[in-house]
């Protein structure tokens, strides 16, 4: 959606105030950057408690009676 959105806007501005499309981008670009900075510590969170747990690669003890 984001990329429909800038490519109207550059469509829409051809030829004209080249700062405008430029500047509209940016700006609708910077909730996007904000949304995957915020989540990026989410991410590492998620690949340190799969990859690195000590307790989910360790084999489990078998009791005989089991």
């Amino acid at each position: 959606m984001m990329d429909a959105f800038r490519a109207s806007v550059f469509l829409l501005y051809k030829g004209k105030l080249e700062w405008v499309p430029i500047t509209i981008t940016c700006l609708a670009g910077m909730p996007v950057i904000l949304f995957a900075k915020m989540q990026f510590h989410r991410l590492l969170d998620i690949f340190y408690y799969t990859y690195r747990s000590k307790y989910h690669f360790k084999p489990k003890k078998r009791s005989l009676y089991y």
